[in-house]
């Protein structure tokens, strides 16, 4: 984009001096002959009509242009070296010489050191209005001056009708090109800032948030698209105007700008608005004020959509300490254990029982840790395959497998980078995925399935298990290498029955929970809590919470309601016709043993029961296929079931032998 200057010359055919100077610019000059008044006139021509970019005025002061003109304006006067350069063209004509000039306009020229240095006899002659031109010509003939040097093309042109000697006083080239430089510059920030202006517009237009600025007068300079759409009225009908003569006719606008702090609430036939108002200083001078607006309904909308999208990724943590229940000594020691293990970034392993709060401590450390900015990942071991369980760890590339998911897939170790990853159930990960796993611990680097680049990333790791690892090590299902990169910080959550002081304020805590989400008004009794205290809960705190949520739901608030609901848990039986998940009153009786034998006794006990039905399993076990499969594949590996007993109906059975893993 080519720009566009007007040059106004008080000097006559001004073109030809300067027209073919900068031929090589990216810039369209428009040329004017005018001086003092008649300069003002052409200015506003060019800047109305052409609509010229900046103005150059040659010989002419800008005191002339009267603050009228809007565009830059950048005068060219003469110079020392210039008006020497005219006297020594004037010697040729005498050394009596005249020099007219322009009285109130600034001097960029020394006219006594040029007199002394050149040795001529100079009278100088001053004019202040187009109409002294001529009667000041006329003196400098009457003062017998043998030749006048002048800036004015008037002056030069009058003296040439009367054949009298003149020379021009002519600013060089050098002077108009670095003008053209200035303007040049000028242009561009100017491009540059207007760019800027776009992208601005731009963004306060595209934003949800109605935004209104007032200037130090109350003058409105700026309004967007949202808060336009608020007031309903029309950006052009407001801009420029003052508060007070827009409020007159808009009580909408008044109401808006008449709030008097931050975060107020104005209720409209639109909605609820909040409305938030910051006043501008530069030190002490007051600039102005920025009131912004947003819809309460597209706040609640917004937050809702952010909510939704992280609980489908499931990457929160919801949980803190202080969610965690429990005064006693031990556990209190517990949680101040946790909270100091937060504050590192080694590996943390908690143990303990099903039910006893293992992923709420999670939870809890990843909040309290300086990680707790980046996202929580949680995934258990025990719910996929083996080549899912790798593919949902590490991901993979495009074309990886069959059914890859085109573009490749991020792995749960590339999406935790920044936050914690916890791996529940870890003593169930499959042997091979083991060995990946503890390279990834030992390098921190991740590559994707298919993949030939390893990805660094940065991840608190968190596992959890029930298991006895150290045995699982002995027994050759654990990887010792792994049990002690893992193992840095232990953190052994003890099962319910080892802190019951605590029980009533676990207790108390989650029915007021329960109670707010079943909408029901329950109320726990000191009797009632006594008799919870003596049950041993095997299921622990989750345990409890069921306990509580059924007594919630059945509305079992009497202490014989509460012993009443405590024999069925403690039966293990509650009276459920038409299941298909029970046994048609079948009973299994084991001998004590580690829970994770028990629970592998049972399932070999009944797929040699069942004829090796998988499904009636699954269905009466309330277990999926996969786990079905991995129980029957351990199983198999431990030998120390063939040497104990299984009680079916009473009557006592050596074991069946074991089934083949299934392929």
């Amino acid at each position: 984009m080519k720009m566009k200057i007007g040059v106004i010359s008080s000097l006559p055919d001004v073109e030809s001096i300067y027209g073919n100077t900068v031929s090589d610019l990216e810039c369209q000059l428009f040329f004017r002959t005018g001086c003092l008044t008649a300069a003002l006139l052409l200015a506003l021509e060019l800047q109305n009509t052409d609509e010229v970019d900046a103005i150059i005025l040659i010989g002419i002061p800008t005191e002339t242009m009267g603050g009228r003109i809007t565009v830059p304006v950048y005068p060219i006067y003469p110079d020392n070296y210039d008006i020497m350069c005219a006297f020594y063209q004037a010697r040729a004509y005498g050394t009596k010489l005249a020099f007219t000039e322009i009285g109130y306009t600034t001097k960029y020229y020394d006219l006594d050191h040029i007199i002394a240095m050149s040795g001529f006899d100079v009278s100088c002659y001053r004019f202040t209005v187009r109409d002294l031109i001529r009667p000041t010509v006329d003196q400098v003939i009457a003062d017998n001056r043998e030749c006048l040097v002048t800036m004015g093309g008037y002056s030069y042109e009058y003296a040439m009708e009367l054949n009298f000697p003149v020379v021009l006083v002519i600013p060089q080239k050098r002077s108009f090109l670095f003008a053209i430089e200035l303007i040049r510059r000028f242009f561009l920030a100017k491009q540059a800032e207007q760019e800027k202006f776009c992208w601005l517009r731009a963004v306060m237009d595209h934003t949800a948030e109605g935004i209104l600025v007032l200037d130090h007068r109350e003058q409105v300079i700026v309004i967007n698209s949202a808060m336009s759409r608020y007031l309903q009225i029309q950006q052009a009908d407001i801009l420029g105007q003052f508060v007070d003569d827009i409020s007159r006719t808009r009580p909408l606008f008044q109401q808006f700008t008449s709030t008097p702090g931050n975060y107020e609430t104005i209720h409209t036939s639109q909605g609820e608005y909040i409305i938030k108002k910051y006043l501008q200083y530069d030190g002490d001078t007051f600039l102005g004020t920025l009131i912004s607006a947003h819809l309460v309904k597209d706040i609640q909308r917004m937050e809702m959509d952010a909510r939704r999208k992280i609980h489908e990724q499931g990457f929160v943590a919801r949980h803190t300490f202080a969610d965690i229940k429990g005064s006693s000594r031990m556990f209190t020691k517990l949680k101040d254990r946790a909270q100091g293990y937060a504050r590192s970034h080694s590996n943390i392993l908690l143990y303990g029982q099903s039910g006893s709060g293992k992923e709420i401590f999670a939870q809890s450390i990843h909040n309290a840790s300086p990680l707790a900015g980046g996202p929580f990942i949680a995934i258990n071991c025990t719910t996929l395959t083996e080549s899912l369980l790798e593919s949902e760890l590490f991901g993979y590339e495009d074309g990886a497998f069959t059914d890859a998911r085109k573009g490749g897939k991020s792995g749960l170790f590339e999406m935790a980078h920044g936050g914690t990853l916890f791996l529940d159930e870890i003593g169930d990960m499959p042997f091979d995925t083991q060995v990946k796993l503890l390279r990834v611990l030992q390098e921190r680097t991740v590559r994707r399935t298919g993949g030939a680049k390893n990805i660094p990333i940065h991840v608190r790791f968190i596992f959890a298990t029930n298991h006895d690892l150290a045995a699982d090590v002995a027994a050759g299902t654990f990887r010792q290498d792994l049990y002690y990169r893992i193992n840095v910080l232990p953190l052994r959550l003890p099962p319910l029955c080892e802190h019951p002081e605590d029980l009533r304020e676990i207790a108390l805590d989650a029915v007021k929970h329960l109670s707010a989400r079943n909408g029901r008004m329950f109320t726990l009794s000191e009797a009632g809590i006594q008799a919870m205290a003596g049950y041993h809960w095997p299921g622990n705190i989750r345990e409890l919470h069921n306990f509580l949520e059924r007594a919630i739901v059945l509305d079992y608030q009497k202490d014989e309601q509460i012993r009443e609901l405590l024999l069925e848990f403690g039966s293990g039986q509650e009276p459920v016709t038409g299941s298909s998940n029970t046994m048609n009153g079948e009973s299994l009786t084991l001998c004590i043993d580690s829970l994770r034998n028990m629970e592998n006794a049972i399932i070999k006990t009944l797929y040699q029961r069942y004829d090796k039905d998988k499904k009636q399993v699954e269905q009466v076990l309330d277990i999926s296929t996969s786990s079905l499969y991995r129980r029957l594949k351990e199983s198999g590996r431990r030998q120390t079931y063939e040497q104990r007993s299984v009680y079916i109906r009473g009557t006592c059975h050596e074991a069946p032998a074991l089934p083949d893993s299934p392929r």
